[in-house]
């Protein structure tokens, strides 16, 4: 004989399934934001640019600063700038 759970609701049962516990839930949101892995092709200049920003990061006690976080780094600070600023970094 089959254990019947808890009834669901419709939208439950459309949605997939639900969970009571609240770490499981806590752990989907964590997953949301899970990073995506992205390649990109960059010439060694620009690899070696990010080399030396790790380098500086290490100077300054920041053990453990990765390629990713310059790159994130350098995506916020591009943010900042004015759209004409930008776009004449887009063209170089």
């Amino acid at each position: 004989m089959r254990v019947r759970n808890k009834s669901k609701t419709e939208d439950d049962f459309i949605n997939g399934s639900f969970s009571e516990n609240k770490n499981d839930m806590e752990k989907g949101k964590k997953e949301e934001n899970k990073c995506k892995p992205f390649s990109i092709s960059l010439n060694d200049e620009y690899f070696q640019l990010i080399n030396r920003n790790i380098q500086f990061a290490v100077k300054e006690n920041l053990i453990g600063t990765s390629r990713s976080d310059v790159i994130k780094a350098a995506l916020i600070a591009f943010e900042q700038l004015s759209d004409k600023e930008k776009i004449n970094l887009l063209i170089k």
